[in-house]
């Protein structure tokens, strides 16, 4: 009788074991490709955003179209303090639409150079 009680127990507690052992693979198996998804979104997620951050960023400060046009102008002004003799020389010239170009128009886009030693 102790032995069937004892054998009765040891079935028990195996095939609850293995009940539970189941539904724990089976729970890890629908949970296991639901994380991959969620962080495969996620690391999509992440890198769109990063990439509007940067691209925003780019936009803003020194790296600006309008900040990149302005260092242009001040650099061409620094090189170029009186523009009125070259412009005198260049030829006025008028595009398809109307409006009005120099041609032939020499500015220094380098600063001077000082003279050498031997001039």
């Amino acid at each position: 009788m102790k032995s069937e009680l004892l054998q009765a127990v040891e079935n028990g507690a195996f095939s609850g074991v293995r009940k539970e052992a189941q539904r724990m693979v089976r729970a890890l198996d629908r949970r296991l490709p639901v994380q991959i998804g969620l962080a495969v979104g996620a690391a999509y997620v992440l890198g769109a955003l990063s990439l509007l951050a940067v691209l925003f960023f780019l936009q803003l400060g020194r790296f600006s179209r309008a900040a990149e046009s302005q260092d242009a102008w001040q650099k061409l002004m620094q090189t170029n303090p009186d523009p009125r003799p070259a412009l005198s020389l260049a030829e006025i010239r008028a595009d398809r639409t109307g409006r009005r170009y120099y041609a032939g128009l020499a500015l220094w886009l380098d600063p001077a150079r000082p003279p050498s030693a031997s001039q």
